[in-house]
């Protein structure tokens, strides 16, 4: 079993709102169709990242304009999915697509109930569940943000996968940000006492990114490395760095273990 997160930077365009990459996705379908046994985990990107700004839907939702923008950011995020589902459709995955405000509920933000039986199901049927960053329920605030990277760190550790694999729009992790530094180094290997040196290190996002950037996503992954699950970071624009990280073969990208 693996978990998948086709991050939102990689899927999406995080500037501009509504925007997919119909490419990366088809690309990554192409090599998620020789394979079996996994979930499939996607951001929200600018689908979700920017109307919940927009709305300010991070904190307590109590005002009608919020409870119109929860609206519209749904009817986005589901936009997202069909679009997406499509694509991975018609390159022969038989993908079931999964609402993370149907089976689970948050409490300040963080998952606290779940009900993982449909998911079970699905994987039994050799389905692949789709599931993705969502506004689900929450016990303290009416409603919040629970981003694909918690989700994806809370399915590999529910389900004991072998591997967690982030496709994310770069190759890893830099000792700064690439896209703004050409100095920056990929860091290939970590550590789970690096790591938690890392989550204090990270800087935030340049794009709208309503669930922490670099900073949240290696937070999400502490709690897999302490459950004994391989992390791997990579860029998901390269297709056979996907293929080999299924495999389980040495790829470029960053490799987290305990």
């Amino acid at each position: 079993m693996i978990v998948i997160k086709l991050g939102g930077a990689a899927i999406t365009d995080k500037s501009r709102f509504s925007v997919i990459d119909r490419k990366t996705i088809a690309s990554a379908a192409r090599v998620l169709a020789k394979h079996k046994d996994y979930i499939l985990v996607h951001g929200a990107g600018s689908f979700g990242h920017i109307p919940v700004n927009k709305y300010k839907l991070r904190g307590p939702i109590r005002s009608q304009r919020q409870l119109i923008g929860y609206a519209k950011t749904k009817a986005s995020l589901l936009k997202l999915e069909s679009e997406t589902v499509s694509i991975l459709a018609e390159n022969r995955i038989p993908v079931a697509p999964v609402a993370a405000s149907s089976c689970l509920i948050a409490d300040r933000g963080r998952i606290v109930s779940q009900n993982l039986d449909i998911i079970a199901s699905m994987l039994e049927l050799d389905l692949v569940p789709y599931i993705g960053g969502d506004l689900v329920q929450d016990r303290s605030l009416g409603a919040c943000v629970v981003s694909g990277d918690q989700i994806a760190a809370n399915m590999a550790i529910a389900f004991r996968a072998h591997s967690l694999i982030f496709g994310t729009d770069i190759d890893g992790l830099f000792t700064a940000d690439p896209k703004l530094d050409r100095r920056a180094k990929l860091i290939q290997n970590l550590d789970i006492a690096t790591l938690r040196e890392w989550v204090e290190k990270a800087g935030p996002a340049n794009v709208p990114d309503v669930s922490g950037g670099m900073r949240g996503k290696l937070a999400e992954m502490l709690p897999v490395v302490r459950a004994g699950i391989k992390v791997t970071i990579i860029n998901l624009n390269h297709p056979q760095r996907l293929q080999r990280a299924i495999a389980g073969k040495p790829v470029r990208g960053t490799t987290i273990s305990r």
